[in-house]
C-alpha cells in the first residue's frame, strides 16, 4: 500500500504492486480503452524519462485503490507482460517490440525485421542474460541480414529499457488521497485531476464503497444499466452513480449515510448483514427506475437520457434518485401524484436544485417527500425564492443544448402539441432551435449579443422551414404562419413586433406570453401551490 500524500513511485513499484493486489482498480473505473499506439507512445516516454503525469490513488483495507491513471498503470503491465486481464475479466493481448539499435519501440503481431526483440522477452531476463546472451543473438542477427551492428550500443540500448522497468531508473509522481477523505472529496479530486477523461463524482465513488461492503454489488449495477438499454431503448443510460445513489436511498433512507470513506463502508456492511433489507431495497431500486423512465416518457416523451432533442431533459440524473425512490416505494401513485413529479422534476433541473451540495440536498429531498410529494415541491419553491417561474428567471442568452431555459421552452411546446410554422409536424425530437429573428440581420442592426441570443428569441420548428427561412425577418415569414401556431410558440401576433426595430419589444412581450403559458402548464402539473 502506498503511503499518504504526495511523493513518487517507480514502474517496478506500481507493477508489482498491481500484479500482487495492492494496488487495485475501483469498481467505478471505466474499462481500459487505451490504443495500442498510445501504449507505444508511453513505453517511448519511460525509457526517454518523458513525464508522464500524477497518479492518484486511495488507501482503504490494505490497498491502494486508482482514482486517476488506471489507464496508464494498465499500460505499464502490459508494456512488462504482454498481456493484461482488464476489469471486466478480459485479457488483453499486447505486441509490442523494440529495436536496440535505433532505440525503437513498435506494434506488430509479427516480428517487424531482424534486430526486433519482444518488450516482455527483454525484460522478464536478467540483466546480465542481457549483456552476455540477448545483445550478441541481437547484433548476430543484424549482421546475418547485411546489416551493421554495434554491440555495446545494443547492450546499453537493452540495459536501459530493463532498468526503465525493472529498478529506480524512472520515478512516477504519485499522490494518495489521505485516509480521513470525505467521499465528496475524493469525486471532487478526480474531477479537479481529470479534465479530459470520464467525468466521476462521489456517486461513482460510492460504488466502490459499495463494492468492498458487498461483493458483486458493481456487477449488479452494471447489468441493471444494460437491461435499461435493452428494455427501454439504447439511448436510455443511466449513470451507476444515479442507481448507486437510489439503492442506498432506499436501503438506508439516504444516498450519504457518513462522512468519509472509511466510516460509510463499515455502516454499510453493518447494514448489509441484513439480507433481507438488502435485498428488498435493491428491489425498490429497479422497480423505482423503470417506473421513473415510464414516467417521464409518458409526460415529455423523453427517448432517452444521452442523444437527440429528449436530453434536453436531462441537465442532470439527480433528480432521477428522488422519482425512482418514491415510485419505488409506494404501493399505488394517484394521477395527480404523477403530474406533480414530472413537475417537479423539470422544475428541480430549471433551477438547478442539485448545482452544488446535491447530496445534502438529496438527503433534505428524501425527507420532504417522506413527508408528501407536496412537501417535495414546496421546498423547492422556497430554494427557488419565487412561488412561480417569473419573467426574471425566464430570462438569459442560449447557446448549444444544456440549458434549464431551452429546456423549459421545449417542454412547454411539448405540452401544447406545438406544430411546425409550415407543416402539420409536431414539435419533438427531430426539431432544431430556430432563431425568430436571425442572428445575422440582429447583429447588422448592433444588437447586443445576450438580445441576439435571448430564450425569448426562440423557438422550435422542423430543419425543412428552418433552411426556408434562413435569413428572413419575422415580418417577412410569420404573416404566413397559421394564427393557432403562434399561439403555440407563444408569437406575439401583432405585425409591428415582428420589425426589427422593435425587436426589444418583441423580447418583452413574448416573455410575458412565455412565462404565462410555463405557469398555465405547471399548474395543470400540480406543482404551483398559491393562486393569484
Amino acid at each position: 500500500m502506498l503511503s499518504p500524500g504526495q511523493n513518487t513511485a517507480t514502474v517496478r513499484d506500481l507493477i508489482s504492486g498491481y500484479k500482487e493486489g495492492r494496488i487495485k482498480i475501483p469498481s467505478f473505473q471505466r474499462d481500459f480503452v487505451w490504443t495500442d499506439e498510445k501504449v507505444r507512445q508511453l513505453a517511448e516516454s519511460i525509457i526517454k524519462k518523458y513525464p508522464i503525469g500524477m497518479l492518484t490513488f486511495y488507501n482503504y483495507e490494505g490497498a491502494s485503490y486508482v482514482l486517476d491513471g488506471q489507464q496508464r498503470l494498465l499500460s505499464l503491465v502490459l508494456i512488462k507482460e504482454g498481456s493484461v486481464e482488464t476489469r471486466r475479466g478480459v485479457r488483453k493481448i499486447y505486441y509490442l517490440w523494440f529495436n536496440p539499435m535505433e532505440n525503437h519501440f513498435k506494434v506488430s503481431r509479427g516480428k517487424p525485421g531482424a534486430g526486433w526483440v519482444k518488450t516482455p522477452d527483454v525484460l522478464r531476463r536478467s540483466v546480465e542474460d542481457l549483456l552476455v546472451g540477448l545483445a550478441k543473438e541481437v547484433k548476430e542477427e543484424i549482421e546475418g541480414g547485411g546489416g551493421i551492428a554495434d554491440l555495446n550500443e545494443i547492450a546499453m540500448n537493452l540495459t536501459r529499457l530493463w532498468h526503465a522497468f525493472n529498478s529506480e531508473y524512472y520515478h512516477v509522481h504519485v499522490y494518495v488521497a489521505p485516509e480521513n477523505i470525505s467521499i465528496e472529496d475524493l469525486g471532487e479530486i478526480f474531477i479537479r485531476i481529470n479534465f479530459t477523461g470520464e467525468p466521476i463524482r462521489a456517486a461513482d465513488v460510492y460504488l466502490t464503497v459499495l463494492e468492498v461492503a458487498m461483493r458483486g454489488m458493481a456487477d449488479k449495477v452494471r447489468k441493471f444499466i444494460e437491461f435499461i438499454k435493452s428494455n427501454y431503448g439504447r439511448n436510455w443510460i443511466i449513470h451507476q452513480g444515479t442507481i448507486v445513489k437510489t439503492f442506498l436511498a432506499h436501503l438506508t433512507g439516504r444516498v450519504r449515510i457518513e462522512n468519509t470513506v472509511l466510516e460509510q463502508t463499515n455502516k454499510l456492511r453493518e447494514i448489509l448483514k441484513d439480507s433481507d433489507r438488502m435485498k428488498m431495497a435493491w428491489e425498490r431500486t429497479k422497480m423505482g427506475m423503470g417506473m421513473s423512465i415510464e414516467l417521464l416518457r409518458d409526460e415529455f416523451g423523453i427517448r432517452g437520457t444521452s442523444r437527440g432533442k429528449s436530453s434536453l431533459f436531462f441537465l442532470s440524473q439527480t433528480p432521477l434518485v428522488i422519482l425512482s425512490y418514491f415510485l419505488g416505494k409506494v404501493e399505488k401513485c394517484s394521477d395527480a401524484e404523477r403530474k406533480r413529479l414530472a413537475g417537479w422534476f423539470l422544475l428541480s433541473q430549471f433551477y438547478h436544485r442539485y448545482g452544488s451540495a446535491p447530496d445534502s440536498r438529496l438527503n433534505e429531498d428524501l425527507r420532504a417527500i417522506d413527508e408528501s410529494t407536496e412537501a417535495l415541491v414546496k421546498k423547492l419553491w422556497d430554494f427557488s425564492g419565487e412561488d412561480r417561474v417569473s419573467r426574471a428567471s425566464f430570462k438569459g442568452i442560449v447557446r448549444g443544448k444544456g440549458s434549464n431555459l431551452l429546456m423549459m421552452l421545449y417542454a412547454l411546446l411539448r405540452h401544447r402539441n406545438a406544430r411546425d410554422f409550415f407543416s402539420d409536424e409536431e414539435i419533438g425530437e427531430s426539431s432544431v432551435v430556430h432563431h425568430i429573428f436571425p442572428r445575422v440581420r440582429l447583429e447588422e442592426y448592433n444588437y447586443k449579443e445576450d438580445e441576439i441570443y435571448d430564450i425569448a428569441n426562440l423557438t422550435f420548428i422542423s430543419y425543412a422551414t428552418n433552411a426556408e427561412i434562413r435569413d428572413k425577418l419575422p415580418e417577412e415569414y410569420l404573416s404566413r404562419v397559421d394564427n393557432e401556431v403562434l399561439r403555440q410558440h407563444a408569437i406575439p401576433r401583432d405585425p409591428l413586433l415582428w420589425r426589427i426595430d422593435r425587436y426589444r419589444m418583441f423580447l418583452e412581450e413574448r416573455r410575458k406570453l412565455l412565462v404565462r403559458g410555463i405557469n398555465e402548464y405547471l399548474q395543470r402539473m400540480h406543482v404551483i401551490i398559491r393562486e393569484r
